[in-house]
């Protein structure tokens, strides 16, 4: 017990040292443009971190507690929280936190369907559709306290992540509406490995070079899409790609399995995903 209490009182004071390195850089960018994506992606990087600190040290306090148990609350739960609970029928259906009981239980309110072409808040449309318990033929009105281990609490900073997605998706410049590879109208799928729009069938062709080579992804309007992936597409975007292949002509005229599994084009897919990362660029 005393060797992995030092080792966790040694992890969490290099913690110490990283996070307002964290935040210093997510101060930095949030300041001089708080809505871009590079602002969300140190976002997502200081709540991991600030979200793995307080789980040691909870684990930390378990190890020391005299029952061994710790604080076995969940973190950071508030009432109005969105999440997931299990329904008496086994399956998980979406519910947000009424109030924490404080005895190992939550007390939820299972979510309605939202009326058409609205999301959870009344607003526009846009986010994921939401597993009810009442489409699912139960009363919702029942099984209403749920034990914390079967509760499955929202990322906000996922929901944030979504937002920016979908405003970054409606922006787009003309020529990200197309498909960069055939020129169709309806690109609403993506190789987030290029950062380039294409339409579905030029997606089904490149899911089946590999997500090694090109990792492709639907737009569904921004649902599910992380800080990292939005970035990729932010630094990317069809024109950059098509002025790549301006300068490499015999890249361009191959057919398309060729360009994207030559070694042009992995050096191009290199170096989005270095700036993207912040690494040297190759």
């Amino acid at each position: 017990r005393s060797e992995l209490v030092a080792g966790l009182e040694t992890h969490l004071a290099g913690e110490q040292a990283r996070i307002p390195t964290l935040a210093a850089n997510y101060a930095s960018r949030a300041a001089s443009l708080p809505s871009s994506v590079a602002a969300a992606v140190a976002h997502e990087r200081l709540s991991c971190a600030l979200s793995d600190a307080r789980h040691l040290c909870r684990l930390a306090t378990s190890v020391v507690s005299r029952d061994g148990r710790g604080d076995d609350r969940p973190l950071d739960v508030a009432p109005g929280q969105l999440c997931r609970a299990r329904w008496m029928d086994g399956k998980f259906y979406d519910a947000s936190v009424h109030r924490v009981l404080g005895d190992g239980n939550i007390m939820v309110n299972w979510l309605r369907p939202r009326p058409a072409g609205c999301d959870a808040g009344g607003a526009a449309a846009g986010s994921a559709p939401l597993i009810t318990v009442s489409e699912a033929g139960g009363d919702d009105s029942l099984h209403r306290i749920v034990s914390e281990s079967d509760v499955q609490l929202r990322s906000l900073a996922g929901q944030l992540d979504s937002d920016l997605a979908r405003e970054l998706f409606e922006r787009r410049p003309p020529e990200d509406l197309h498909c960069v590879d055939c020129g169709a109208e309806g690109a609403d799928w993506a190789s987030v490995s290029f950062g380039v729009y294409l339409c579905r069938p030029c997606a089904r062709e490149h899911r089946s070079f590999g997500p090694r080579v090109s990792y492709v992804r639907e737009l569904a309007g921004g649902h599910g899409w992380g800080a990292q992936d939005l970035q990729c597409m932010e630094l990317g975007g069809n024109a950059s790609f098509l002025a790549f292949l301006e300068q490499h002509p015999a890249v361009k005229a191959v057919p398309l399995a060729d360009r994207y599994y030559s070694k042009l084009a992995e050096h191009y897919r290199r170096r989005l995903d270095a700036l993207c990362t912040g690494a040297q660029t190759p």
